[in-house]
Formats: structure tokens, sequence, C-alpha cells
């Protein structure tokens, strides 16, 4: 039967997004369903209208990988938060991977515009990677376009080896994981490393 939906739905929307739109939407409502996108929408619609009662649901917020944030969901953790204002957030601009699902690195700044009593504390010591990797990583930034501005204190490494940087290149996603599971089984089982050594 799905199989079938399927067909169907690809005969009705062939070429056509906006019909491909239309069709899941259409499903959506039939099953009673709301996607990822949909939660994050609805959510921000509620918080809006019922600001007062939701923005004392929570005494504290605490925001992890915040560089990874939506415009959208930072509108709801400030509506969330309006009545406290305790509001950590916890992130790195270096991290920033989701801006082509609409994240907005930008807003670690704009944290501090909201809340300009907000106290900013920033940690230059990595206890993970060894310095030939936070060498090799401050490197490949400096050309992102998202690195604070030039002169700003960079990481260093809390360990004294200096690691290796190994660089691949795959056809696609599935090779690149193979090849990473493959090095891994290597390094494990030569006992150079154990899978908790492994992040």
């Amino acid at each position: 039967m799905a199989s079938q939906q399927r067909r169907s739905i690809h005969t009705i929307c062939a070429g056509d997004p906006q019909k491909v739109y239309n069709a899941y939407q259409a499903e959506l409502k039939t099953l009673n369903a709301l996607d990822f996108d949909d939660l994050v929408v609805e959510t921000a619609k509620l918080l809006r209208t019922r600001q007062l009662l939701c923005s004392q649901l929570f005494d504290y917020i605490l925001v992890d990988e915040f560089q990874d944030t939506a415009d959208i969901e930072w509108e709801i953790i400030k509506l969330l938060g309006s009545v406290s204002s305790n509001i950590c957030a916890v992130g790195d601009i270096k991290q920033s991977i989701y801006g082509f699902r609409g994240s907005n690195y930008r807003l670690m700044d704009q944290f501090a515009v909201d809340y300009p009593e907000a106290h900013i504390h920033t940690l230059h010591t990595n206890y993970r990677s060894a310095t030939g990797i936070i060498a090799a990583s401050e490197r490949l930034m400096s050309f992102s376009g998202t690195t604070p501005s030039p002169g700003s204190p960079g990481v260093h490494s809390h360990r004294t080896d200096k690691g290796v940087v190994a660089i691949g290149r795959y056809e696609s996603d599935a090779d690149e994981a193979i090849a990473v599971a493959l090095e891994i089984d290597r390094l494990v089982s030569s006992n150079t490393a154990r899978y908790s050594d492994i992040a």
C-alpha cells in the first residue's frame, strides 16, 4: 500500500516542487502529524500567544551547540526566558555546521546584544585534541569567514602530543564512513587505540 501511495504521489508531483510540497502537507494533515520544522514553527506560534504563561515554565534555560541555533529557535529561547532571563548558551562559532538547515552562527554575537548584562566566558583550552589537530583546524578555519576578528585569542591544546592530521577524499558519505570504520578497526586490532579512545 505504501509503495502504491509513493507511486501515486510521484505521478501527481512529477517535476513540480509546489505539488510535492502540497502533497506532503496533505499527507501530514491526514496523519495528524508534524515534521521537525512544523514542531519548531508551531512552538513559536504557541509561545507568542501564551508568552507570559510559557515564560514561567522554566527558571533556567541551557542551550548547547548554540552556534547551530536558527533565528526561530532563538525566538523560542527568548520567549521561554523572557521572565527570568536566566539563559546559558554554550557554543563555538568555529563549529557551526548547520547553516544549510537555517542555523545562524551570528546569534553568538546577538546574544550579547539581546542580553547586555550577560557574562561571556571564553574557553581557550581544548582537552580532547592534540596540538597538531588544533593548529590544523585553526588554520583551516581562518579561511572560513566565520572566525572571530583577527587577533582574537585562539585555542590551545592541554595535551602535549602532536597528533596526526589525515586528509582523505571520498566519492560519497558512505565511502567516507566505511574508511573511518576501517581505520578504527585497524587502530583497535593493532592495539594502537581502544574504542574508548576514539571520539
